[in-house]
């Protein structure tokens, strides 16, 4: 049995810059939390909606949570790298108490994103109702990748977890919720009609009335589709039909697996 839908990941996310969201941050957020942890530069450096996030939580008063990527060193130099050789971007989690700028809890992480083939298109907080345990609500940090290339292009979300206990944030989960690969190769020979695929996956995270080590077990629903890549006529092709798998994860004290 289930307490309640929480995500469907590629879909729901808010954006901090969205102007119809009323717990949108404003204008220079990134820049403030970036200077309240210790950080060089200005809305030059963290300025950019792509690449950072934020947004005011509706389940706690007077509280932000922004999230900033930015390439190994910048955050010291307080200037964009033209180093090309980097693709990671290190990852920054802050919880923050927004009118006097105060850090209430903080997570950092080495390389956390990718930047490269797969590009980075956009990350956004997730603040559904992630109620664990009592008292115990967790918030996402979900990251879209996207490849650009004259070959067999891709996209993905993914969404990281987090709980807050005092001044520590833990990364409690990794999930994938969205993904599309296509089927077919630019610059190869074009296949037979019917026979190549685009394939999409979405999953729905739900919150189980089931529990392990404490925390509530995370039900995944998970739907694959498949069309065909070309413009075919679909009735002359044979029908695909969406399939769904539903796995559990279970938390082992430290992480869900």
């Amino acid at each position: 049995m289930l307490l309640a839908m929480a995500f469907l990941g590629h879909a729901t996310a808010a954006r901090a810059d969205d102007a119809d969201d009323p717990y949108a941050c404003e204008t220079g957020m990134f820049t403030e939390t970036a200077k309240a942890i210790g950080f060089a530069g200005g809305d030059a450096l963290w300025g950019d909606t792509m690449f950072n996030a934020c947004r005011y939580d509706p389940g706690r008063d007077n509280r932000v949570i922004v999230a900033l990527t930015y390439l190994a060193g910048e955050e010291k130099s307080g200037q964009k790298s033209n180093d090309d050789s980097k693709f990671m971007r290190d990852l920054d989690v802050v919880v923050l108490e927004p009118d006097q700028h105060t850090v209430m809890a903080h997570a950092h992480e080495d390389a956390a994103i990718e930047d490269g083939g797969a590009r980075l298109e956009d990350i956004t907080i997730d603040t559904a109702r992630y109620m664990l345990a009592p008292g115990l609500r967790a918030f996402g940090v979900s990251v879209n990748n996207g490849t650009h290339c004259t070959c067999a292009n891709s996209s993905s979300t993914d969404l990281k977890l987090y709980v807050q206990h005092g001044h520590r944030l833990d990364n409690i989960a990794n999930i994938e919720t969205y993904s599309w690969q296509s089927g077919y190769e630019m610059g190869t020979k074009t296949p037979p009609a019917c026979t190549s695929t685009a394939t999409q996956k979405k999953t729905v995270i739900n919150i189980a009335k089931t529990s392990s080590h404490g925390l509530a077990d995370l039900q995944l629903v998970t739907t694959v589709t498949e069309e065909y890549d070309f413009d075919e006529d679909p009735s002359k092709c044979p029908v695909i039909k969406p399939t769904k798998t539903i796995t559990t994860l279970h938390f082992d004290g430290a992480v869900y697996k």
